[in-house]
């Protein structure tokens, strides 16, 4: 996709196409804030160049036609990597962001140049299977600090103090590389292909192998980089039973067990614990679900969001014990104030390799 000599704005309206499918004139300069002739003349260079096309439909037998503007993309592909733990798992995608194809693997170290061959391989297989299709993006997700897009600064899943991995990716691939908080990288999907196309602003809380959160602004992640750093885990969060503790005591899979485990429960694993082994582990489930509620809404109330997305290990404990959760949200929300619009993702591996490739899928169509 040829986007040289493109302006920031160009780059945008071709954004905005990908993300929300064909669109009218005035709406998209609803979007961007121009008017109707001001789009007429962004879209010509981009009509030149076939990145955009314009397409005409009958509405009914006696209307006018409905003229739209649509992007026309190459068959290029994008591929995103989360790396957790041992685990990886790898998606590509089109250039608007659909599923073509997934991965999964195994680390056998956490050394980053062991990381790096294992990444390449499982990339190199999944890309040979459409040989047809050029890849001209990879993203990573990651746990922790990333600087510039390209280092990571601290990880739990890696076993070096400061990683290259973008740089290093792009020696073994050949491919533009991306590296991204994968807490940042989700919140960027659900900004381009989730809540994000409905809602102006939203809050994304994970909670399960640890506490993370961002907050959306009209599609932009602030301060990404600052994700990571384990910043929400600090706030302090309430229990049913009034207790005050800080968010990475209390919201995640070894805090779940230990709270389990001290009100007697036989499980040994979180997994266990959220499937409601015994008494004592829908107990501790339940007051995980209200401490989650509690921490939603002090987030809400700085950020003021029009919805809030939930995911991570343990976002089906909150789902399966709702009330609960929506107890905590009240415990520490004005009555008065209007409800949250709060969406429980299912946890999937491949939604956080998504969200890494949907990072280098905008990387790559805002390049200059």
């Amino acid at each position: 996709m040829d986007m040289t000599g493109l302006s920031a704005a160009h780059r945008r309206l071709l954004l905005l196409l990908i993300q929300q499918g064909p669109l009218r004139r005035r709406e998209l300069g609803a979007l961007m804030d121009l008017s109707p002739g001001s789009i007429t003349r962004l879209t010509k260079p981009l009509e030149g160049r076939g990145l955009v096309v314009a397409t005409s439909e009958q509405v009914n037998a006696t209307g006018r036609p409905v003229h739209r503007l649509e992007a026309a993309l190459p068959a290029e592909t994008i591929v995103g990597v989360s790396l957790s733990g041992e685990a990886l798992r790898v998606v590509r995608t089109d250039l608007r962001g659909r599923t073509l194809g997934v991965a999964a693997g195994v680390l056998d170290s956490a050394e980053s140049t062991s990381v790096v061959a294992r990444i390449g391989d499982l990339v190199e297989g999944l890309t040979g299977e459409q040989p047809d299709s050029r890849t001209v993006g990879l993203g990573v997700g990651v746990s922790g600090i990333v600087r510039g897009g390209r280092d990571v600064v601290r990880s739990l899943h890696l076993g070096d103090r400061l990683v290259p991995l973008g740089r290093m990716l792009e020696e073994r691939l050949g491919i533009s590389c991306v590296v991204a908080n994968d807490v940042a990288a989700v919140a960027l999907d659900e900004a381009w292909f989730g809540v994000g196309r409905d809602a102006g602003s939203f809050l994304v809380v994970t909670v399960g192998e640890g506490v993370g959160g961002a907050a959306v602004f009209r599609g932009v992640v602030p301060d990404a980089e600052a994700h990571g750093i384990g910043l929400l885990g600090h706030l302090p969060v309430a229990g049913p039973d009034g207790r005050m503790v800080r968010a990475g005591q209390t919201l995640t899979d070894a805090a779940l067990l230990r709270r389990a485990a001290s009100a007697g429960s036989a499980a040994t694993t979180a997994a266990e614990v959220a499937a409601g082994l015994d008494a004592a582990a829908v107990t501790a489930c339940r007051e995980f679900a209200w401490a989650c509620g509690s921490l939603v809404a002090t987030g809400a109330a700085f950020v003021v969001p029009d919805a809030v997305v939930l995911l991570g290990e343990r976002a089906g404990v909150v789902a399966a014990y709702r009330a609960d959760f929506d107890e905590g949200v009240a415990s520490a929300r004005e009555g008065v104030a209007p409800p949250l619009a709060v969406t429980i993702r299912a946890h999937d591996r491949d939604v956080w390799a998504h969200g890494a490739a949907v990072a280098a899928l905008v990387a790559h169509v805002s390049r200059p």
